[in-house]
């Protein structure tokens, strides 16, 4: 079984038309409703759990970290996707989709359903012992940065900027030969996990 949290407004049935869609609220295209900190299955029964741009809105991350060990099956992943700070990023997120981006709230384990995008640099970072404990039953098994000037320029998941397809193909394919400059311009890191406990 596979799990998407935070799937209103998502497309993930279009890739998986038997992905479990879940959100706090309802809305179009969502299965179950219920809170991430409380995962309403049994143990050791999902095979994958996604969720893009939800972490950091969670008021209770380690609360998730402890649920998501519960409901995995021994070697299944979590995938992670969440804002990254990069040049193009810090523009974006600050004037066009303001959320808070404060890594001492995290220090002093503040956490808000309004967000902290500073979440996921903290979590991932390696050098917090922070998030430790949360992490531990958990392998990094991938790590990659997405989303760059086509998404953006495609409308991202709004899909309401009308961008040539031509044009969009040309920056696309200039996206794949300048992988260098992918921390510049990204605006997501996704991170999958393996559970690697029984």
């Amino acid at each position: 079984m596979i799990l998407e949290l935070g799937s209103a407004g998502g497309v993930a049935k279009i890739y998986n038309p038997n992905i479990i869609t879940s959100d706090i609220r309802e809305a179009l295209d969502v299965d179950l409703i219920f809170s991430a900190l409380n995962l309403p299955f049994d143990d050791a029964s999902l095979d994958q759990i996604w969720l893009k741009d939800v972490l950091h809105h969670l008021e209770d991350p380690y609360r998730f970290f402890e649920e998501a060990k519960r409901t995995l099956k021994p070697g299944g992943t979590l995938s992670i996707a969440e804002p990254y700070w990069g040049g193009v990023a810090k523009i974006i997120y600050r004037f066009f989709h303001p959320e808070i981006y404060d890594k001492s709230l995290l220090e002093n384990n503040v956490f808000t359903h309004e967000g902290n995008q500073a979440l996921a640099e903290v979590l991932f970072s390696g050098k917090s012992k922070q998030f430790e404990a949360a992490l531990r039953d958990f392998k990094e098994v991938k790590r990659t940065l997405v989303n760059g000037p086509s998404w953006l320029l495609s409308g991202g998941a709004t899909l309401s900027i009308p961008t040539p397809k031509s044009l969009l193909k040309l920056i696309f394919k200039l996206e794949e030969k300048l992988q260098i400059l992918k921390p510049f311009w990204s605006l997501n890191v996704v991170v999958v996990l393996r559970k690697t406990s029984t």
